[in-house]
């Protein structure tokens, strides 16, 4: 048997020698392809990577800007019930980095609803910044302004004017990013936060977005009717019969 085996390979050497070829090339295409498709799910891997970490930079900016506006509107309301000792805020906007996610490389990394809340965030933030620092001049180069009631208003009602629907559109892409992200954030706040959102969203419970808790005492009865839990950044309402769900009490004692 082994004898036949040996002529019948001496006699189709050249038939053996094409099947080596073969073999060797389909196994090359084989490694290449699977080198190919290693190094696009090595991109993928790498993308959805980076893409996490725009993300976790993009919600820590939020979070910044939510604490240095609300400062600027908490020292606006001090000036305005007690203007014999004029106050300057020692916070102001953040627009540097979030102008960066502006460039066609970062923007198209998000998705469709990601960039368009996103642009709105940032031309908003873009214009109360603008509106801060002119008011901001103005009482401090003109102190007595701030004594006059009606005068102190009319100068920062430009600057006012933007401020609630500032705070709860970036509240609400906040919370949609935190969503998205979930507890699989290297960041503790986000992480921490998330829990949270997830679990109150997870038993079905209807989550509604304001700036200030009192806003919920504005809403029509249908709309009350309907909400489970207020997220807010300032719980500036303790007769609320809800769950009550304040963002700024997840600040590090330390800060960012």
């Amino acid at each position: 048997m082994l004898k036949n085996i040996l002529e019948w390979s001496n006699d189709n050497s050249g038939f053996l020698s094409l099947l080596g070829i073969a073999a060797t090339f389909f196994a090359t295409i084989l490694a290449f392809y699977l080198g190919i498709m290693s190094a696009r799910k090595l991109e993928k891997d790498s993308k959805r990577a980076n893409i996490k970490e725009l993300k976790e930079l993009l919600l820590l900016e939020f979070f910044v800007n939510l604490d240095h506006i609300s400062h600027i509107y908490e020292v606006y309301e001090r000036n305005l019930n007690d203007r014999n000792n004029l106050r300057i805020p020692v916070k102001a906007p953040r627009v540097e980095i979030i102008s960066r996610f502006m460039s066609p490389d970062m923007i198209n990394s998000l998705n469709k609803n990601e960039k368009l809340s996103i642009i709105n965030i940032y031309s908003q933030l873009e214009l109360f910044n603008k509106e801060y620092y002119i008011w901001r001049d103005i009482i401090q180069n003109n102190p007595f302004i701030a004594k006059d009631e009606l005068l102190y208003t009319m100068y920062s009602k430009p600057m006012i004017n933007h401020l609630d629907n500032l705070v709860e559109n970036i509240m609400q892409e906040w919370v949609n990013i935190v969503n998205v992200l979930g507890k699989g954030s290297d960041i503790e706040l986000i992480n921490k936060l998330s829990k949270d959102i997830n679990k109150s969203i997870k038993s079905g419970k209807w989550i509604k977005v304001y700036y200030k808790s009192s806003g919920y005492s504005n809403e029509p009865i249908e709309v009350k009717d309907k909400v489970d839990i207020i997220l807010c950044w300032k719980n500036d309402d303790q007769e609320i019969d809800k769950e009550v769900i304040e963002i700024r009490t997840y600040i590090p004692v330390d800060g960012f």
